[in-house]
């Protein structure tokens, strides 16, 4: 830490998960405190509570907290545990001018209290609950309707937004975790400038993604649309009454479903489309994808991002290849993006261009800007491996390839 030097730290946010690393901590600051504390920006104190912590860490993070005069973001594991044993450490959190995200995990009522005493504007929080503490859900909301309206993004676990008073014109993201079902009304009525809304299952509660939305048939604002919305195929299913959502990623996406996933996307009427599928939902569902991205089912769709899980073992990359080349051949897609997992490498190649599926990078980019005529931006990566980007200057002709270097190299997400 010390050879690294205070101007690397804005860009280093840091992570404290031992009492040592504390201990480390303090020392590197009052080498030169009033040079130093002014750089860090984002401290995450993850030690988890035990007598141990409470032996070793709980004072010096007292002490330690008020210095940060430049502390912008702050998240802190068992949160009610910490506070519950040094109250003292809620007060400072209170006092903080310069927070702006605060991420208080596994609150409880002492931290519902916290958040009703908060003397800043704070544009991002993220709350979770302890699991035992269920009683918190009755007293965050009071907490919520008190804090500043410039609360741009919220994290939260079940509550029921119909008991708010205040509309909060600023909240532009909303992730919701641990809901058994949900009432999309008050959402829309609380928050009418929501853009991003992403659902986190509890599967240990056994909640499934088709139980996360309730009352179908509810009226929703003409004008209320979405530019993200990360959810199961179930969740978008009903989901059919909103207005347009830019970037639609849907997760997990089996060889059933996808019999279903052209007219939920046709309700969704998206330009961005990201699906999350198994190799074998790919190899056995080509004619269904082809329908997908036919431009007479989706107009408006350009840019198609395809995160593709292989099986171990499996190397046939001629076939594979082949059936990607199907999918995306005729579409409109001006920037397409595929992300492979599981990959390992097969021979002693020095380009390191070489997958599971036996395939080069090259190789594949080369046969889907045949394939697809309006292709612009073309990004693969792999795991364990560097990506590939490229632009393709002559739509439809592979010689036009031209890689991009590390700035370009997700051009085709933006």
């Amino acid at each position: 830490m010390y050879d690294l030097g205070a101007y690397t730290l804005p860009q280093a946010p840091i992570h404290i998960t031992q009492s040592r690393q504390l201990d480390s901590l303090l020392s590197f600051i009052q080498t030169d405190s009033e040079a130093r504390i002014y750089y860090i920006r984002h401290l995450f104190m993850q030690i988890e509570w035990s007598d141990s912590a409470k032996e070793h860490a709980l004072q010096p993070f007292v002490e330690l907290l008020p210095k940060l005069s430049s502390l912008a973001e702050l998240s802190l594991n068992d949160s009610e545990q910490w506070i519950t044993a040094n109250p003292e450490l809620g007060c400072i959190i209170c006092m903080l001018p310069t927070i702006r995200s605060l991420h208080l995990l596994a609150a409880g009522h002492n931290i519902s209290e916290l958040l009703t005493c908060l003397t800043y504007p704070l544009t991002k929080l993220h709350l979770t609950l302890r699991a035992e503490d269920l009683e918190t859900r009755k007293h965050i909301l009071p907490a919520l309707d008190r804090l500043d309206p410039r609360l741009e993004e919220l994290h939260i676990f079940e509550v029921d937004f119909r008991q708010l008073s205040t509309i909060r014109r600023n909240l532009r993201t909303l992730t919701l975790e641990g809901w058994a079902r949900i009432d999309k009304v008050p959402l829309l009525l609380f928050f009418p400038n929501l853009r991003r809304l992403t659902y986190i299952s509890e599967k240990n509660h056994g909640v499934s993604a088709s139980d996360y939305l309730e009352n179908e048939a509810a009226i929703v604002p003409k004008g209320w649309g979405s530019d993200y919305l990360h959810a199961s195929l179930a969740t978008v299913e009903r989901l059919r009454h909103v207005q347009p959502v830019h970037h639609l990623s849907l997760r997990g996406i089996s060889s059933e479903q996808v019999l279903r996933l052209r007219e939920a996307c046709i309700c969704a009427r998206s330009s961005f489309l990201e699906l999350e599928i198994d190799i074998s939902c790919l190899l056995s569902r080509v004619r269904n994808f082809r329908r997908l991205l036919d431009p007479t089912t989706l107009p408006k769709l350009s840019r198609l991002k395809l995160i593709i899980t292989l099986e171990a073992g499996l190397t046939e990359g001629e076939r594979i290849t082949e059936k990607l080349v199907t999918v995306v051949g005729l579409s409109r897609i001006t920037h397409l993006g595929i992300s492979l997992g599981l990959s390992v490498y097969l021979d002693d190649s020095p380009t390191g261009e070489w997958v599971e599926i036996g395939v080069s990078f090259l190789e594949l980019a080369t046969k889907l800007v045949e394939a697809a005529p309006n292709l612009q931006y073309l990004y693969i990566s792999a795991e364990g491996q560097d990506s590939r980007s490229y632009a393709i200057t002559i739509p439809g002709d592979s010689s036009s390839l031209r890689s991009l270097n590390d700035g370009g190299a997700r051009m085709w997400s933006e």
